[in-house]
């Protein structure tokens, strides 16, 4: 995979190629706003592709994730998914 040099994210693309051109099971996690809310567990999944509609996620909801993930290794294995928590789309933060 070619990585276009268009500024700050090149670094990060040319190294994604590289992890995803690679025998190495992975899973990226894009995700918005990171928050603290205990039990707050919520959070949705946005495929590769599709744009991110959410705003902010708690640290709560992508650790319930990376445990899941951990679990079964398989799911979301070799994908990048986005990680939002429902209803949140909106122009900023509910924290800002």
């Amino acid at each position: 995979m070619e990585c276009k040099n268009d500024g700050q994210l090149y670094q990060y693309k040319k190294a994604a190629a590289i992890i995803d051109n690679s025998d190495l099971d992975y899973t990226f996690l894009r995700m918005t706003w990171l928050y603290n809310q205990d039990s707050n567990y919520s959070y949705e999944i946005v495929p590769q592709g599709q744009p991110m509609k959410g705003t902010q996620i708690t640290r709560q909801a992508v650790a319930k994730l990376i445990s899941n993930i951990i679990a079964k290794p398989d799911l979301y294995k070799s994908e990048s998914i986005g990680v939002v928590e429902p209803n949140t789309e909106w122009n900023k933060p509910s924290f800002y």
